[in-house]
């Protein structure tokens, strides 16, 4: 079970509703999760589980919620790969058709030519994951992978696509590959996940945390000067190195807080401090730079 499955599995079992120490209290394992900050972590799959809502700061299960648009992902860059949209009972795949810098892409590329009866996600952080396709009652896979020479942990990244080289035909735009590995053509879905071990994804974050490898605390300081271009920085920067899916922040007041990726790519400017509760809110950017914020790299 991943990680993201033992908190949906917990809100379920609490009754669907709960707050975030709620929540934690009611996941069975939760000692055995590598990540620093455990409640951090929970809450960025909450506020990027499909099936959640929140109100106030209740995190709420929508038992009956239809899902008609899913990000596929296969690593933490700012700018997913593509995304798949459900129309007429029917899912096509999307990727990149026009990068629009500052976290944003546009999706109009039709991908394989073909609509699907259904699709299973398998994303992962890790540089390689998959989505099962259907159409009738065969299944086929879909696999993307990480390039390595298009992200700052080559060596993590090398490790985990083996031997086989990236096909560059099938490369998008920021140096993802997205390719029908396996044709449609298998009745059970459960041979192709335990073929390519789906389920059980190796995490980037782990890598990090085990190799100590944080490469974004070499980078020079002055790239977080204020200055006209800090959303720039902020979005074209941060992001794409956040370690657990955040960005860490600090005030001169010696305030500590993060925000989260998935947040900031939907425009949605909140900052937590470490037992998640929101320090403060802003409409923009600019706005969290102006409140002397800056990231703590």
């Amino acid at each position: 079970m991943t990680q993201y499955e033992q908190v949906l599995s917990a809100l379920k079992k609490i009754g669907g509703h709960g707050t975030l120490d709620e929540i934690y209290n009611a996941i069975d394992n939760i000692d055995s999760w590598g990540a620093k900050n455990k409640k951090a972590s929970i809450a960025s799959y909450l506020s990027r589980g499909l099936e959640i809502t929140k109100h106030n700061e209740t995190w709420i299960y929508i038992f009956a919620k239809e899902i008609t648009k899913i990000d596929i992902y296969c690593s933490d860059s700012m700018i997913y790969p593509a995304i798949a949209k459900k129309s007429d009972n029917k899912w096509k795949i999307f990727g990149i058709s026009m990068i629009l810098g500052f976290g944003r892409a546009e999706y109009e590329k039709f991908l394989f030519n073909t609509e699907f009866d259904d699709l299973i996600p398998f994303n992962s952080m890790s540089g390689v994951s998959y989505v099962a396709v259907k159409k009738g009652i065969l299944w086929g896979l879909i696999r993307l992978r990480q390039n390595p020479e298009f992200s700052a942990y080559k060596e993590y990244y090398k490790i985990i696509i083996e031997s086989e080289a990236i096909d560059i035909n099938a490369m998008d735009e920021l140096g993802r590959e997205i390719k029908m590995i396996e044709d449609i053509k298998y009745s059970d879905v459960e041979y192709l996940k335990k073929k390519y071990k789906v389920e059980n994804p190796n995490d980037i974050r782990d890598y990090i945390i085990n190799n100590t490898a944080y490469y974004y605390r070499n980078v020079d300081k002055t790239i977080i000067e204020k200055s006209g271009k800090d959303y720039e920085v902020f979005l074209n920067f941060g992001i794409a190195l956040a370690i657990e899916g955040t960005i860490r922040m600090k005030k001169n007041d010696c305030t500590y807080g993060f925000v989260f990726v998935w947040d900031a790519i939907r425009d949605i400017y909140k900052i937590y401090n470490d037992e998640g509760v929101i320090l403060d809110e802003y409409e923009n950017v600019s706005d969290i730079f102006d409140d002397n914020w800056v990231m703590d790299l």
